[in-house]
């Protein structure tokens, strides 16, 4: 299941990325998840912890049946995975069965893959690997997304694109709170500014 380590860093490997761990003799299984581990949905590039979801996750009353994934894992939506829905584990943590489990191979970094396979050319290379007869019913099975092509820079060129990616998302979300709070502010100003006529005349 390891990638040989004279394929490590080949820019054009037929090798997939990550393993699944989810199968017999992979180095982890995934058997039933304990209720101390913190169910995660894909959101963005991350998993984020459902309890901070603005809705209700009703579909998760029994964690017995949602999968253990590790800090670092990639877990995708079979049913969603051409549309960019999956993402990085930033802890241990537990997800639906839905979804499929991915471990890191040597030399490769998550956050790299994350921002890799959200671009439209890898969105379409997932969709023309998947199995359906409607859109609505794309099925990207573990099988079909191993045998994947795809370029593997090394390791240290995929940390850095990584951090760089990363960094510019932190100043995007700095700038979109700035955003809000001058949104919420000139708000504020604009009552202000005019009154409502009750106001003016009580």
């Amino acid at each position: 299941l390891s990638m040989p380590e004279s394929e490590r860093g080949r820019r054009a490997s037929s090798y997939p990325p990550v393993r699944r761990t989810s199968t017999a003799g992979a180095s982890r299984q995934h058997g039933s998840c304990m209720g101390y581990w913190a169910p995660f949905r894909v959101r963005l590039n991350i998993l984020i912890r459902r309890s901070l979801l603005d809705r209700r996750c009703d579909d998760i009353a029994e964690p017995g049946g949602n999968k253990r994934a590790y800090k670092d894992d990639i877990a995708y939506n079979m049913m969603r995975m051409w549309q960019g829905a999956f993402g990085v584990a930033s802890e241990d943590c537990m997800v639906s069965p839905a979804y499929v489990i991915l471990e890191p191979r040597d030399g490769v970094c998550s956050d790299f893959f994350a921002y890799l396979l959200k671009l439209p050319r890898y969105l379409r290379l997932l969709t023309s690997h998947s199995q359906g007869l409607t859109a609505d019913r794309l099925r990207l099975y573990y099988k079909d997304f191993a045998h994947i092509p795809l370029s593997v820079p090394a390791l240290p060129e995929q940390q850095k694109i990584a951090e760089f990616l990363s960094s510019v998302d932190e100043l995007i979300a700095a700038q979109t709170e700035k955003l809000a709070a001058l949104k919420v502010h000139k708000k504020g100003l604009m009552q202000q500014l005019f009154p409502s006529a009750d106001e003016v005349h009580g």
